[in-house]
């Protein structure tokens, strides 16, 4: 049952608060599972 919860997973980006290099403090950014990377959440919504 847990490779369904992570197939499920990698379908859609996730909006998670963390880390992201190139930036001092933690934000809110779009996680792609797939790509294995991730976009500041504000640039994402412009896009």
């Amino acid at each position: 049952m847990q490779w369904m919860s992570w197939e499920y997973i990698g379908l859609y980006d996730r909006v998670v608060y963390g880390d992201l290099e190139g930036h001092k403090e933690l934000i809110w950014m779009v996680l792609n599972y797939r790509e294995n990377t991730a976009v500041a959440l504000e640039h994402w919504l412009v896009r």
